[in-house]
Formats: C-alpha cells, structure tokens, sequence
C-alpha cells in the first residue's frame, strides 16, 4: 500500500506541475499576443513617437473624376515619402462641402485640407475690412493678384499663366493668405474653360446666348465672369450639385465648364455646340488651415509640400493631354464654333471698366510676360 501511495503521489506531483506548465505556457501565449496587438497599435498609430495625422480633403467632384484621381495620387505619394505618418479621408461627391464653403470649414475644424479657388480667397478678405496690410501686402494688391485670374482674356495659355504665378502673384499670394489663416502650398491646372450650348446655331458673340441660359458658380468675381460672356441678365448662379438637375430639367441652356470637368458631369447627349472662348485658363489653390499647418512638424511639411508637388504634376499633365484627346474626339460630335474674340475682349473691357488702379496695371504688366 505503501508504494501505491508514493505512485499515487508522484502521479499527482507530474499531473500539477504539467498543469503549471500548461498555465504558464497560456499565459505567456497571451501576454506575447496582448503585447504584439499592443506593439502593433503603436506601430500602427506611431512613427518615432508621434501619432499618425488625418488630413481631412474635401473633393466637390464625381468618383474618377481628375479631382479625385489628383487626391488618390497625392495620398500615395505621401505614404511612399512618409509611410504610415498620415491618413487621407476624402470627402467626395455627396460628402463633399458646397462649394465656396471650404475655407469656413478648415477655420470651423471640420475639414484640414481643400482645393479653393481665387474667388474663395477674395471673398474671405472681404470678411477682414480692417487688415490693410497683410505680411507687407497691400490688400488692394492682394485682391488684384486674385481678381486678375478671374478676368476672362488676360492669360495666353497656362505657360503664361505660370510665368505669372512666379513673377508676380505667388510672392504675393502665399504670404498675404497666412492672415487670413491659410496656407497656400501650391496651385493645380483645373483647365482652360469654354462655352458649352444645349442649341446648334453658331454662338460668335456676347450676348446671344439669350435670357438666364448661362450657368456659373455663385458669387461675385463668377457673375463678373458671365457679365463678360453674356450679358449682365443672361446668366444663373447655382452650385456644382444643381447643374445636372437643372441641365437635365431644361433650366439652364449653356455652361461654361473646362472640357474635362464637361466630360465627367455625363451630360454631352444634351448639348450641341462648343465654343472655343478659352476664356479663363483656370487654376485652384492647395490651401491647408495655417493652424493646422503650424502644429506638425518641418518633417511632416516638407512630407506635404513634396507630396503636392508631385500630385500637382500628374494632374496637369493628365488634364492637358486629357482636353486635347476630348477635343479631337469632340469634332466628331459636336459644332465647334471659333468666337469673335475681338467682341468678348471688349465686353470685358467694359464690365472691368471700373477696376482698381492696381488691377489694371498688373494687367498690363502680366500681358507683357
């Protein structure tokens, strides 16, 4: 009985220590899993300390449109310059903000990032009538640099346009918005604008596109735009969401859309004409909160600034080379009609007859580039 026992109890000594080996085993299985989810978590979340930074874009476009695929190039640039520092959340299409709304919401903290238009920067300084001087710009130089990409006829081609940009309107530019809590990192091609018309008789001139047919974004330097094209009662102010509604509804008869941005509204069965005004050779701003620029790191703007720059060249090569390819197949569809430029110049002359001093001469210097 005596051995028995003494099996008994050797049994029972191997039986507990096999069960500590086996309590010890899990428990160290779950520890290494709970501190590799843990080092993952900071890996995921952490380059060398420092959280990962949401960039928060808004889009006013359609999916696969330039806009977005331009956004899609610049987040993959970032990842590749600075991976697993940033994170990218586009609003596009029913997310994105209405036009002309983007400024106020990077100030309000609703969005970090947004492609703004001249116009939305001269309006923003209306809402400032007390800055005179903004980082040693005069504020009726600040609005001439901006009015002036908004005047119809004044830029040849976008080589002229960027001899422009360099000379003259980002020296003032960039520093002048930092004011008004923008950064301005860089410009990006939108396209060269053109007459869109619904009718296919011949449109030469001013003024013959008849009663409220023309469709342009709301605002001040926008109506000023129509004025030149049409006339001072020939034109709609509507955001970018209503235009499909409102062309498919018979309510708006023409458009004034780069040819690009044309194609990705899906409309071309309704329309007829094209006409070659090339009226604005237009560009938007990056623009980034300067609080929210402020805040990171040299790094992490120099990761952005280059990013941008990159981005910024793979959407104007894909737009330039896009419009030439619409253009050629265009002639096949619709009537292309060549203007009277000589008439449209001088609407403009007229609608811009009451200029600043300080608009008309950069004019005059911008048109001697």
């Amino acid at each position: 009985m005596v051995w028995q026992n003494s099996l008994i109890r050797g049994r029972n000594e191997i039986k507990y220590k096999t069960f500590l080996n086996a309590k010890r085993f899990i428990f160290l299985a779950l520890l290494a899993i709970l501190m590799g989810g843990y080092f993952s978590s900071v890996l995921a979340s952490s380059n060398n300390g420092s959280e990962i930074i949401e960039l928060r874009i808004s889009v006013p476009s359609t999916a696969g449109s330039p806009n977005d695929q331009m956004i899609d190039s610049f987040g993959q640039t970032l990842e590749r310059i600075a991976p697993g520092e940033f994170k990218i959340i586009k609003l596009i299409e029913n997310e994105a903000l209405p036009q002309g709304t983007e400024i106020q919401a990077m100030h309000e903290g609703g969005i970090d990032m947004a492609l703004v238009s001249p116009a939305d920067i001269e309006g923003e300084i209306g809402k400032h009538p007390e800055a005179q001087l903004l980082n040693g710009v005069k504020r009726e130089e600040f609005l001439a640099s901006l009015r002036i990409q908004m005047m119809p006829f004044v830029f040849r081609d976008t080589q002229h346009i960027e001899n422009a940009f360099q000379v003259y309107l980002d020296p003032i530019i960039m520093p002048a918005s930092e004011v008004l809590d923008l950064k301005v990192i860089g410009h990006i091609y939108h396209g060269t604008r053109v007459l869109e018309v619904v009718y296919n008789h011949p449109i030469t001139n001013p003024g013959q596109l008849g009663s409220r047919a023309l469709r342009v974004p709301a605002g001040q330097a926008w109506s000023k735009v129509a004025q030149c094209l049409s006339g001072p009662d020939s034109f709609v102010t509507m955001g970018h969401a209503e235009v499909k509604t409102a062309v498919q509804n018979g309510a708006i008869l023409a458009l004034e859309f780069p040819l690009s941005s044309f194609k990705t509204l899906g409309l071309e069965h309704k329309f007829q004409q094209i006409i070659l005004t090339n009226h604005l050779i237009h560009y938007l701003y990056w623009a980034i909160s300067k609080n929210r620029w402020d805040a990171l790191s040299e790094q992490k703007q120099k990761a952005i600034s280059e990013a941008i720059n990159e981005a910024t060249q793979f959407n104007n090569k894909n737009r330039m080379d896009e419009e030439v390819r619409l253009m050629e197949t265009y002639k096949q569809t619709f009537l292309i009609t060549e203007p009277n430029l000589n008439a449209f110049t001088q609407q403009t002359s007229n609608v811009f007859a009451d200029a600043s001093l300080e608009l008309k001469e950069l004019v005059e210097k911008v048109k001697k580039l």
